[in-house]
């Protein structure tokens, strides 16, 4: 097997020793690159330097794409006319659902099997052995043909895309919830009670698993999510009265004030039990407001 890179930094280098750990006789791996500026060297773990994609395209079974997410698209506009049919592409940019499904449809007219793939972990932390979800017409081969390779893979789809959003939603979250922490521990800071924030939220975010949590906090957010926004909103006067930014509390707070004018306090019959059922007693309400707005308007 001949594995390529297109791109080589971090993310390339770290994939690159870890698959050089296991000491496969049968592979080779190599790099293609703008530059080689990282502080680790492709030698470091045995990888060939080509100095174009064709020499890439030429030489290797399975190329993975691992440049910023905005070079997704012209990657792939750049190395469509080398590749052959039966070659295996994967795309490991964390670029967004729309992109991948363009650089698929760049890709897939050479014959090369497109392949969708997201990375969920820390890929210094653990190497070839980090997460990685995979969707597209070339996902199946991909899996098949790397599994010895990438131990944690997962098929969440057969369309390019799919892969990439489970990827962006999931940052959705843990980078919000990042941006939100810096805001949170400034505020504390200079309200000087920074320590006992950190150990009061330990308590209370260690007492459960997260789907028991996220279970509890959504399914009680829909009933009390107006009276959250008032809290959310006294936060970020709080913040301001400090000096400090308010714009992510402020957008947060209306946010929830937008779902408690579903009014789903007043018209759930039984509370959902699940982050499902507060999902559908939201898409039900909106479903409803929808309706009488179209209603009205005939």
């Amino acid at each position: 097997m001949k594995l390529g890179y297109i791109g080589y930094g971090e993310a390339a280098y770290a994939m690159s020793c870890g698959i050089a750990e296991l000491n496969r006789p049968d592979l080779v791996q190599a790099a293609c690159s703008r530059t080689f500026s990282y502080k680790g060297k492709p030698e470091d773990a045995g990888v060939i330097r080509c100095q174009s994609y064709e020499e890439l395209a030429d030489f290797c079974d399975i190329i993975l794409t691992m440049t910023p997410n905005t070079a997704a698209v012209p990657t792939a506009q750049a190395i469509a006319p080398y590749l052959k049919p039966g070659q295996l592409y994967a795309d490991l940019t964390s670029a967004a659902p729309k992109l991948m499904e363009e650089a698929a449809a760049i890709i897939e007219p050479s014959g090369a099997l497109f392949a969708d793939a997201a990375m969920l972990d820390s890929l210094p932390k653990y190497k070839n052995r980090v997460r990685i979800v995979v969707s597209g017409h070339g996902a199946d081969p991909f899996m098949e043909l790397t599994r010895s390779l990438f131990p944690r893979l997962e098929k969440v789809g057969e369309h390019p895309g799919e892969a990439s959003a489970v990827k962006m939603l999931r940052s959705l979250y843990t980078k919000a919830h990042l941006a939100i922490a810096f805001d949170m521990l400034e505020g504390a800071a200079a309200y000087g009670v920074e320590e006992y924030i950190m150990k009061s939220l330990a308590e209370t975010m260690d007492s459960k698993d997260f789907i028991t949590g996220m279970n509890e906090r959504l399914c009680g957010g829909i009933i009390h999510a107006a009276r959250r926004a008032d809290e959310l909103e006294m936060a970020g006067s709080m913040l301001a009265d400090a000096g400090l930014d308010a714009s992510l509390t402020q957008a947060a707070a209306e946010r929830l004030r937008q779902i408690g004018r579903l009014d789903l306090k007043h018209k759930i019959t039984e509370r959902p039990v699940t982050w499902q059922g507060a999902l559908e007693w939201i898409r039900r309400a909106e479903a409803e407001k929808t309706d009488q707005s179209e209603t009205m308007l005939k």
